[in-house]
């Protein structure tokens, strides 16, 4: 799907990513479609990660260190 934005909706399931003529590399691309594609691995039917229920909590912050590993 592109949109503006990249991000990971655990509602729908879906990974959201601007189209690739968007990033000033294919380098640039890979690393934010791979850091989504790490928050979606930790999905509840994947590895089950809690991903946190508010932005800014610790299982959020820990996610988002995961996902930049």
């Amino acid at each position: 799907m592109y949109g503006s934005e990249a991000y990971y909706s655990r509602s729908g399931d879906y990974i959201q990513m601007p189209p690739p003529d968007a990033f000033g590399s294919a380098r640039d691309l890979f690393t934010v479609q791979a850091r989504e594609l790490a928050h979606w691995a930790g999905a509840a039917y994947q590895l089950n990660r809690e991903f946190g229920a508010r932005f800014g909590g610790t299982p959020y912050m820990r996610e988002e260190l995961v996902a930049l590993s």
